[in-house]
């Protein structure tokens, strides 16, 4: 994959990113729960507003132990859904 391939918008955001981790110290001598420190101010601007949720719901998948969680926005009319798989870690 090369640049190109990278839509526009979302290399915007690698770089923002990129300058981002860049002010930060070095991950290599930090802790644990210093690099979650760092990690959530990095990513500070991309959690902040978005929309108000009227319910939020988690649930069992089947007879699985992989657990879902559901947003519903203050919203009425029906929306299109995102599918977020954690790879685990």
């Amino acid at each position: 994959m090369t640049d190109d391939d990278v839509d526009a918008d979302l290399r915007q955001c690698q770089d923002l990113m990129t300058e981002a981790y860049a002010c930060q110290p070095s991950f290599d001598p930090l802790s644990a729960d210093d690099l979650r420190r760092v990690t959530a101010i990095v990513r500070a601007p991309w959690t902040e507003g978005g929309p108000t949720m009227i319910r939020i719901t988690e649930k069992n998948v089947g007879n699985y132990s992989t657990r879902i969680r559901i947003y519903y926005p203050d919203n009425t009319q029906i929306l299109p859904a995102l599918i977020y798989s954690h790879g685990g870690g």
